[in-house]
C-alpha cells in the first residue's frame, strides 16, 4: 500500500448514484469518473418542484397527540459506506422510524423499477448505520394520484446496496467503462446521451 493510498479520501456515492446504477450502470461512470455535470430531464426537473413543494421548505413538524415528529431533508453520510442521501423525511414517533419518499408521477400500482427499490434500500442502511434504528420498509407518496405504497426492505436488499457500492468504487478506482443499458429504450430521454451514445 501507497502513502497516497492511506490519505486519499474514499469515494462518497450517494443513494441517487445507487438509484442510477440500476437503470444504467453508465451514469454513475459519468460522474464519478469523468466528473461530468448534466442538464436535468425534464422529468428531473418535475420531481424536483415537487420536492421543493413537498419537502423542502420544511424541517421539522411535531403533530400533537400522535407522539409523531417528522424530520425533512435529513441529510446522513456514513464514510465507512461511503454513501450518502438526502431522505425527503422520516417520522419518528421515539421507538419506529419511518422514512418516506416522495416521488412525482401516479405510480402506486406500477411494478417498482428495481433502482428505486435500491434507493430505498440505501436509505434503510444509511438510517440503520447513521442513527442506529433499524428499519424494515419505506413509505412512497406518489405526488400525482396521491397514493402511498409500503416496501418492505429487507436484508438481501441491503447485502446488494453493499454489493453495489462494491462494484461502483472498482469501477471507479480502475476507471473503467460499464456497458450500455441492455434496453436501448432507456436512452430516449437521458440526460447522458450527448457523451454516451451507447459507444
Amino acid at each position: 500500500m501507497t502513502v497516497w493510498e492511506c490519505v486519499r479520501p474514499r469515494i462518497i456515492f450517494t443513494a441517487e448514484d445507487i438509484r442510477q446504477y440500476g437503470y444504467c450502470k453508465r451514469k454513475p461512470y459519468f460522474r464519478h469518473v469523468l466528473k461530468a455535470r448534466f442538464q436535468p430531464s425534464v422529468k428531473m426537473v418535475r420531481g424536483e418542484k415537487i420536492h421543493q413543494k413537498t419537502c423542502r421548505a420544511k424541517s421539522l413538524e411535531i403533530e400533537e397527540g400522535r407522539g409523531v415528529s417528522r424530520y425533512y431533508n435529513m441529510y446522513l453520510c456514513s464514510e465507512a459506506l461511503g454513501l450518502a442521501a438526502i431522505i425527503d423525511y422520516f417520522e419518528y414517533d421515539g421507538e419506529k422510524i419511518t422514512l418516506v419518499d416522495v416521488k412525482s408521477g401516479a405510480g402506486a400500482s406500477k411494478k417498482m423499477f428495481e433502482g428505486y427499490y435500491l434507493q430505498m434500500a440505501a436509505y434503510a442502511l444509511l438510517v440503520e448505520v447513521c442513527l442506529d434504528i433499524p428499519v424494515k420498509s419505506v413509505l412512497i407518496r406518489y405526488e400525482d394520484d396521491k397514493k402511498e405504497r409500503l416496501l418492505e426492505i429487507d436484508f438481501k436488499a441491503k447485502v446488494a446496496v453493499l454489493q453495489i457500492l462494491k462494484r461502483l468504487r472498482e469501477m471507479a478506482e480502475n476507471e473503467t467503462i460499464p456497458p450500455p443499458t441492455k434496453n436501448p429504450k432507456k436512452c430516449t430521454d437521458c440526460e447522458a446521451w450527448k457523451i454516451c451514445r451507447r459507444v
